[in-house]
């Protein structure tokens, strides 16, 4: 990748930031540069999955759902084992024999032509866990390390921008809660995890007691 392209790509990544419909043709940059199919950007809090992807990996992933194959996210937790801050393939954390015989491997990628990846986590304000995950067809091999040099060098700025779509995501939802409020509605944003991040000004004020005390039991 030129030093131009590079630029490019930098600059659709912080587009991606405000404009969340650009992320699919940054997941589809990052999948060429390491030879893939397509990558995926998940999101998840503790009770939460969002996710959004290239184009070319949308069955991949409504297969991974319907076989709640994220709820066993046996690569996910590999890189949070590994707690590694930058791009990180499937050969850097597991052994071939391991592959071999794990469900994620053998009974979802590799029967649907896939089966080496790489990816990286990145972890919000907002508590959420963002995972990219690049993948790339198993008759390719694994992703060259030239291509994790480069990525990396992405990883800064993906960070950023995944920040950024955090805290305009939160600012929105505020923005929102505070309409109600002008609408007499007491409201507020909740996290998946059922934390309060921003409560109007209303509901601050409110006594939580009374609503206990009539709660039925």
């Amino acid at each position: 990748m030129s030093l131009g392209e590079s630029d490019l790509l930098v600059d659709l990544i912080y587009e991606a930031a405000a404009i969340p419909d650009r992320w699919p043709a940054v997941l589809d940059r990052m999948a060429q540069i390491a030879g893939g199919v397509g990558t995926f950007l998940i999101t998840a809090d503790p009770r939460t999955i969002r996710w959004t992807s290239s184009g070319a990996l949308r069955q991949l992933g409504l297969d991974i759902l319907e076989g709640h194959w994220h709820e066993r996210n046996t690569r996910m937790d590999r890189l949070m084992l590994h707690r590694h801050s930058g791009f990180m393939r499937d050969v850097d954390m597991w052994t071939l024999e391991e592959m071999d015989q794990d469900p994620s491997f053998r009974d979802l990628l590799r029967p649907r032509g896939f089966g080496w990846c790489g990816g990286f986590l990145v972890q919000v304000p907002s508590d959420d866990m963002l995972l990219f995950s690049v993948e790339r067809r198993f008759v390719d091999g694994p992703i060259e390390s030239s291509a994790v040099s480069q990525l990396n060098a992405l990883r800064p700025h993906l960070a950023r921008a995944a920040m950024m779509s955090a805290r305009l995501r939160l600012e929105r939802a505020q923005g929102m809660a505070e309409s109600l409020t002008t609408m007499g509605l007491p409201s507020a944003v909740l996290l998946g995890n059922g934390k309060i991040c921003a409560p109007a000004r209303s509901l601050k004020e409110l006594d939580l007691r009374s609503f206990r005390e009539r709660s039925p039991e």
